[in-house]
């Protein structure tokens, strides 16, 4: 493993194309986890965290009790099960209540994925995708069910005919490229959530994490190659789709958003992309100052205290004040791929950056999977994958026009989440 980048440099990869690199890479860390990785196969476990060792033991003396009490049916060993009942029913109780307190309170704000799992196991409806109504039909198997939502999620892509309308002159200096060092992609990899799961190509944050001196120079060689080559990896443009329920009937493909699960070498070349980006729409005040989603230093509070502002300013001034709530529907599956590329240009995001990003929002495919089975290939045909690094900011851009004819005594405020 220690060898791996040595290995790499010497094969003389100038002459390699990214995708061959790629594969290159992926079997080298494949051939390192089957080797010298061992593997256990292990049964999920579904005990309550608040049943301790102590109160498993009282547990089985209670069982016991009844057990002597069934057999003699002599009222001392009914009296003794019942206390002992009544005594384990009492330590549940008291257990359960230090386990809330400890998840709600020191354990929230440290561990939060702690607390939901917590609220998700304790629901009372079944968890997981029911048999699905679509066109008079009803999908039952896990199978059906992926083919029926991976229908609806290509049924709401957005087919562009017409061509993209011009922004005229764009006020905007050019956005310089990007020069991708091993450093930046070390500290990248350092920095990986362990308990982010892998995508398709299989390679695990763990492994990445732990050889990330390693393989950085390695993997900045490919990114940098990708970059000035626009060219993506086939195992970066294809996606793995969780449908996550919005809300209403569990039945409605509809009422499922998909998130996509996709590679996480892909998502750091995206951290170090939309890093590049960012510095240029700071630097050149792009964004506009009414949206508040997915920015440094705003959130739905800063939003919604702008908001209490300007209707206390009208309050005052004894002024008439319509409020009108506008949300997007299908929003970042519908965008328009020619149409974002054009304002990018606006914004001056032009010359490899662009053309690189175009790479990454095209050319696309996605497979639905449901408890393991998958469902065919789609192509992705418009928007930004939800579930991406880059999603967002792409999508802030292609709205960031939204206010340009909007009246000076009209207030709007945007928030996207």
């Amino acid at each position: 493993m220690l060898n791996l980048s040595s290995l790499f440099f010497s094969s003389n990869p100038k002459n390699r194309s990214v995708e061959e690199n790629w594969i290159n890479f992926k079997h080298a860390l494949s051939d390192g986890i089957n080797q010298f990785i061992p593997q256990k196969s292990s049964r999920p476990r579904f005990n309550l965290p608040w049943i301790t060792l102590n109160i498993k033991r009282e547990m089985r003396r209670k069982d016991r009790l009844h057990k002597k009490a069934v057999q003699t049916k002599k009222s001392q060993h009914w009296n003794s099960f019942k206390y002992q009942r009544n005594h384990v029913s009492k330590l549940i109780k008291q257990s359960h209540e230090n386990y809330l307190n400890n998840i709600i309170g020191s354990s929230l704000t440290e561990n939060p994925k702690k607390f939901w799992s917590y609220v998700k196991n304790s629901k009372s409806e079944s968890i997981g995708i029911p048999p699905l109504k679509s066109n008079c039909t009803v999908s039952i198997s896990d199978k059906d069910k992926a083919e029926t939502l991976n229908s609806y999620f290509f049924s709401v892509f957005t087919c562009e005919q017409l061509p993209s309308p011009s922004m005229g002159q764009s006020p905007y200096e050019p956005i310089t490229d990007l020069q991708i060092s091993p450093d930046g992609v070390a500290k990248q990899l350092s920095d990986l959530n362990l308990q982010k799961a892998c995508g398709p190509d299989e390679i695990p944050a763990r492994v990445l994490k732990e050889i990330a001196q390693s393989v950085s120079q390695w993997l900045a060689f490919i990114f940098q190659q990708s970059f000035d080559h626009n060219a993506i990896p086939t195992d970066w443009s294809q996606a793995l789709v969780t449908a996550v329920l919005k809300n209403n009937s569990k039945s409605n493909p509809a009422n499922y958003r998909p998130i996509l699960l996709t590679c996480i070498c892909c998502k750091i070349m995206e951290h170090i992309v939309l890093s590049h980006m960012a510095k240029h729409l700071s630097a050149n005040n792009i964004l506009i100052d009414e949206q508040h989603g997915f920015r440094k230093n705003r959130s739905c509070e800063t939003q919604l205290i702008s908001t209490i502002h300007d209707w206390g300013k009208s309050v005052n001034l004894r002024n008439q004040t319509d409020v009108i709530l506008l949300e997007f529907k299908k929003a970042f599956d519908s965008v328009p791929h020619e149409r974002l590329l054009t304002k990018l240009d606006y914004y001056g995001i032009r010359g490899n950056t662009r053309t690189w990003i175009k790479a990454f929002i095209t050319n696309r495919s996605q497979i639905v999977s449901i408890n393991g089975t998958h469902s065919s290939s789609k192509p992705v045909i418009s928007g930004v994958p939800q579930g991406s690094i880059l999603g967002p900011v792409l999508f802030l851009l292609y709205i960031n026009d939204i206010s340009n004819n909007i009246q000076v005594y009209i207030s709007l405020l945007m928030i996207v989440f």
